[in-house]
């Protein structure tokens, strides 16, 4: 009985020192914000978007980092219930073992009906957690029914004047007692994480790729199918009134070729211009002339901001740049470059990952924008302050309805503008393919920068820091 419960315990103390290195490793990645090995917030699985997720703290604290201790706390409690087994020694490994449990449970829920996405390294853990559970109930088992509770029972029979008594219950009074402080645990852990504000992720320099250089890194990938993007557009649910998200007369979707960052001559401020800046991670420089611009354009310093209208850190971050922007009023200019996180009109979007329910309108959003851009450029600033208003954007409708009354209906009822505005958001998802992490981003002329500022100062200093103001 002996050497199995010194096996369980073997087998436990791997499993949660894998566990708890992967969870430090996580733990270490929310804190900083930096990107997960593997997953991106485009091309790759949500460990990004889960880490920077309300759902990833306990008050603040990452969750990841609370796994860390149970996971350490296990490999003792094993050990001292395999040597030793006794009510407290089996309490406190049913305990941690159903904690962990019970927390990979909750999680893994979180992630399918809430996130819509799974992190692979997370599930790792929510895996060993289910088999530290299964080699604990068979060590309690086998400490059920041990040797030395036996003997122990069979010395106190045969000793004269001692009452016969039956063996003492340890394997199951101290196991429901474990079990027992398992659900105040993970009760706990639910209901703080329900108590909990959402927090945006905190502001960290990030490393993007150019194109070129994801493409080379990509080379071995096999293809993606061109049909893939169509049918992802006929699965994702549009209002079918919406003109611009509307197919073409033939049925077919609009054609998404590429096109470059610099459009053609009959973009909204008309001809090509000087005004040309290179950013990280974008192989080809912006013309201020043919993007949508928030400030100056005949500003000395620009940066680009990486958005999606439906994306609640994005949301967080407008404040800090409206500000920015009138406090440098005629030195900073902002380039806003839509990334959708939809497939219906997001190429990158991984095949056979959902969009989250917050971003089923986020194609719809970014095509009215551009939209109203391209139809009326000064207009397009108050356009996309309104969007960005509260915590959530408008219903699509009023969105519609704002953009028709600013710029008139040829915003919903051209055809040329519709496929022009799919082209450029084609190409605007293409040139940010490897884009790892989060929105939001902002790029700058030799650096990436993404999450949201913890206060308006905060961002004065980085803008100092970047542009020398």
């Amino acid at each position: 009985m002996r050497d199995k419960r010194t096996t369980a315990a073997l087998l436990i103390s791997l499993l949660a020192l894998a566990a708890a290195g992967v969870s430090a490793y996580l733990a270490w990645k929310s804190i900083t914000a930096g990107p997960v090995a593997g997953c991106g917030a485009i091309d790759g699985p949500a460990c990004d978007e889960i880490l920077a997720s309300r759902w990833s703290k306990w008050f603040g604290v990452p969750v990841s980092l609370l796994a860390v201790g149970v996971y350490l706390m296990m490999i003792p409690a094993a050990w001292a219930a395999a040597l030793r087994p006794g009510r407290a020694t089996l309490a406190l490994l049913a305990c941690l073992s159903l904690s962990a449990f019970g927390a990979g449970a909750w999680f893994v829920g979180v992630q399918a009906v809430l996130l819509h996405g799974f992190c692979p390294w997370c599930l790792a853990v929510h895996v060993c957690a289910a088999l530290t559970a299964v080699l604990t109930f068979y060590l309690i088992s086998a400490a059920a029914g041990s040797d030395e509770q036996r003997a122990a029972t069979l010395v106190s029979a045969t000793v004269p004047g001692v009452r016969r008594r039956a063996a003492p219950r340890r394997a199951s009074g101290g196991p429901l007692l474990g079990a027992l402080g398992a659900v105040l645990g993970v009760a706990a852990l639910v209901g703080g994480q329900l108590a909990s504000e959402d927090e945006s992720p905190a502001m960290q320099e990030v490393v993007i790729a150019t194109p070129d250089q994801a493409t080379s890194a990509d080379a071995e990938a096999p293809p993606t199918d061109p049909t893939d993007d169509a049918g992802n557009d006929q699965d994702q649910p549009t209002d079918d009134d919406d003109p611009v998200a509307a197919p073409t007369e033939d049925g077919a979707p609009p054609p998404l070729e590429p096109i470059e960052l610099s459009a053609s001559p009959e973009a909204a401020s008309g001809g090509a211009g000087d005004r040309e800046f290179r950013f990280v991670g974008l192989s080809e420089p912006v013309d201020l002339d043919q993007m949508p611009v928030l400030g100056s354009r005949d500003a000395k310093h620009v940066m680009v901001e990486v958005v999606d209208y439906t994306c609640k850190h994005c949301r967080a971050l407008h404040p800090y740049v409206k500000q920015a922007l009138e406090d440098h009023d005629g030195q900073v200019a902002v380039v806003v470059h839509n990334l959708p996180l939809n497939p219906a009109c997001n190429p990158n979007f991984p095949a056979g990952k959902e969009p989250s329910e917050a971003a089923r309108h986020a194609c719809d959003y970014a095509r009215l924008a551009i939209s109203v851009w391209r139809l009326a450029p000064d207009k397009f600033p108050a356009y996309h302050d309104w969007l960005m208003e509260g915590d959530k954007p408008p219903r699509i409708t009023k969105a519609r309805v704002r953009a028709a009354d600013l710029v008139g209906d040829d915003v919903l009822l051209s055809s040329k503008l519709r496929d022009e505005v799919a082209n450029r958001i084609n190409d605007q998802c293409t040139s940010l393919k490897s884009l790892k992490g989060g929105l939001p981003v902002m790029l700058f002329e030799y650096s990436a920068v993404q999450g949201v500022p913890k206060d308006p100062d905060a961002f004065d200093d980085l803008l100092r820091s970047k542009f020398g103001l």
